[in-house]
Parts: C-alpha cells; structure tokens; sequence
C-alpha cells in the first residue's frame, strides 16, 4: 500500500469513528465525537499525525475539488512557463516574464486535476493544470456595467489586452 492509499484508508478510518478529517483555509482539522471507544480515535489522532503530510494534501485536494465547482466557466489566466525579454541589441537583459494565457475553466476530477479551455491562435485547446498555476478572474456587478460589454464581442479588448500599453500617437 503506498502512502496515497495509506491516507485515503485512514480517512475512511476516522470517518467510520464519527470523526471528520477537513482542510480549511489552510488549516488541516479534526471534529471528535463523543464515543465508547476513545483509545480508537486515540489511535487514529497518531496516525493522522504519522501521515500528516499525504492526509494534509488529500483533503486539499478535496476541498479544492468541491469549490473549484463553483469556478466553473468563468474567466482564467494560465501561467505557462517563462521567457526572457530581450534588449534590442538580440541581447537579454536577464528579465524574466511570464508566458500567460486566457481561458476558462472547463473542468475538475477528483484528484484535483483542472481542465483549462483556451482559444490560441484561433483554435481551441484543453489543458490540464494545477490550481497553483492559475488564477480565476471574478467579475462583479461593476463589470457588469462597464463600457466594453456595451460593445460587440469582436471590438471588446480581451483581459490581457486591458494590461498592455498602447502604442503612442504622435
């Protein structure tokens, strides 16, 4: 048994006890239950502790899983490696940006596993990516007001686009 399924069987093990194993805001957490057999969850408590790292991760992905369900559909922007700028002698100057793309998020499994769907370039494309590597774009209802949603879909600047500099008129 690897340490995956050691964590998952002693998840199942504290939830056959009454005890309920969460991750939440960053914290791992416990809820005891009164019982009849507290040398038990004693026991399943120093488990908990032993594979505290796989468990810790387990229930991240859990809960990650659940509210990434909420995301679904809206807007993202997906990191995709680095590049370096380049002076304009062909030389580097040792800056570094990063590659991002702008999508949505089409999917979850429930191994944590994001599906990210992104136009480039005119065709559409599914990625797999990791929550880290992403960050969800929340319009409000100020958004919803604004200038640009007043104009065609095809004359509407994309995220990104509201970032990068205009090129100067003289």
């Amino acid at each position: 048994m690897d340490v995956n399924e050691k964590a998952v069987e002693l998840l199942k093990r504290a939830e056959n006890v009454g005890m309920r194993v969460d991750f939440d805001s960053g914290f791992l957490t416990v809820e005891l239950t009164d019982t009849d057999d507290p040398e038990n969850q004693r026991a399943i408590l120093e488990a908990l502790m032993q594979s505290l790292p796989e468990v810790r991760r387990l229930t991240e992905v859990r809960a990650m899983a659940v509210r990434a369900k909420e995301f679904l559909g809206k807007k993202i922007l997906s990191f995709d490696g680095t590049a370096m700028l380049e002076k304009a002698g062909g030389y580097g100057d040792g800056k570094i940006i990063a590659i991002v793309k702008e999508g949505t998020l089409a999917g979850i499994d429930d191994r944590g596993g994001l599906t990210v769907s992104i136009v480039s370039e005119g065709r559409s494309q599914r990625l797999t990516s990791k929550a880290e590597d992403l960050l969800v774009v929340l319009e409000g209802a100020a958004g919803a007001s604004s200038p640009q949603n007043d104009k065609p879909a095809a004359e509407r600047r994309g995220l990104l686009d509201r970032f990068r500099r205009s090129p100067r008129e003289d």
